[in-house]
This record gives C-alpha cells, sequence and structure tokens, in this order.
C-alpha cells in the first residue's frame, strides 16, 4: 500500500480569508514554501529561532506579537504544540484553545502538519471546525471526506472531538 503524501497542496478549510491544509513529513518542504503559518504538531522543524514561539505553551501566545511585517523576507509563522502520536491532544487544550488559535491565525494559509498527516493533524482540523460551529460529528465526517479517510485515528482522539460540544 502506497503512502499518503499530504503537502499543503489541497485548501481543505476557506473561511474568513484564512485557508487551512495538511501536510505531514513527506510534504513538509512543499508546505512551508506556500504557508504563512505552519502548526507543527510532530516537532518536525528547525527553522530559525526568531520564527518560533517557544515550547509547547498551550495558547501559543498572541500572534499579532510575533508577525513579522515583510513577508517576502521571512519563513512562516512557526506554532509547535506537543503532542504524542496517537493521542488526543494535550491536557487543558479544549474549545477555547480551538476558539483562541482561530482567531489568532494570519489571512492567507495555514498548514497543519504532523508526521504521517493524519492523527494528529486530522484531529486539529476538526477541532478547529468544531471552535468554527459545526457539530463534532459533521467535523469528524468532513475532515475524513474532505481532507484523507485515514484522518482521526483512534478511539481516543474521536472521543475529545466528540466532548468538544
Amino acid at each position: 500500500m502506497m503512502a499518503c503524501v499530504h503537502d499543503a497542496s489541497k485548501t481543505i478549510v476557506k473561511y474568513e480569508g484564512r485557508e487551512i491544509r495538511v501536510a505531514n513529513a513527506s510534504g513538509l518542504a512543499l508546505a512551508e514554501g506556500v504557508a504563512d503559518c505552519l502548526i507543527d504538531l510532530a516537532r518536525l522543524t528547525s527553522p530559525p529561532s526568531q520564527f518560533i514561539l517557544p515550547g509547547s505553551d498551550p495558547r501559543f501566545l498572541p500572534l499579532e506579537k510575533h508577525l513579522p511585517r515583510e513577508k517576502s523576507v521571512r519563513p512562516p509563522i512557526l506554532l509547535r504544540l506537543g503532542w504524542p502520536d496517537m493521542a488526543p491532544p494535550p491536557v487543558g487544550v479544549g474549545l477555547s484553545f480551538w476558539r483562541e488559535l482561530w482567531e489568532l491565525l494570519p489571512v492567507g494559509i495555514t498548514v497543519i502538519a504532523c508526521e504521517g498527516g493524519h492523527g494528529r493533524s486530522g484531529t486539529a482540523l476538526a477541532a478547529m471546525l468544531i471552535a468554527r460551529g459545526m457539530d463534532p460529528e459533521e467535523a469528524i465526517e468532513y475532515v475524513r471526506r474532505m481532507h484523507c479517510r485515514l484522518a482521526i485515528e483512534t478511539p481516543g482522539q474521536e472521543a475529545y472531538l466528540r466532548s468538544l460540544r
């Protein structure tokens, strides 16, 4: 069976001037070339330190404080969240987190990335849809239909999304 390559070439969600896409480790180089903001859920990246919001801050710090003015001379804004593979998000990352994150994302292309582009990325994408008002079941189905049928890999990730009502 051939592995999926999610390289951020496909917009999965478009709303309020923001486009959300997904990348896996294999597609990360291409993703970095198109992203205005990169949400790294698996610590795959290693750009210059001035573009890293440190650690696994559960609120990512308000992005406005970190936005460089000249897009053409900067790599994407990088946000990192320590999130173990095959697990739901870290403790304390609830619906308010995803609502706040959505509001802080810059207009343009945001790429959500993890190792395979399925579990963590799919769960994060569905959580952002739920934060925008979509029902959890509808969000899970939407992500699997529009992104990848393998997205949201574990019962724990599904249960987490259902808890975001």
